[in-house]
């Protein structure tokens, strides 16, 4: 597996995406924290559905919303 042999940390990754069922599905599947941004396909109705089966980690309305602390 490449992760075991470049050491990779998945506790300090995030996968973004604007898509629940390819984007954030992907990182769920690989482990990883998962941020949705709403300014592409998917919205925020999807993940506040009763039956939502896809949810990320984070959501931000933008990435110019998102920002980093150290």
């Amino acid at each position: 597996m490449c992760s075991s042999r470049k050491h990779f940390d998945k506790s300090k990754a995030i996968f973004v995406g604007d898509r629940l069922n390819t984007d954030i599905q992907f990182g769920i599947n690989g482990g990883i924290a998962t941020m949705l941004v709403l300014s592409g396909i998917s919205t925020r109705t999807e993940i506040d559905a009763a039956d939502a089966s896809i949810i990320p980690t984070y959501c931000v309305d933008s990435l110019g919303k998102f920002d980093v602390i150290s």
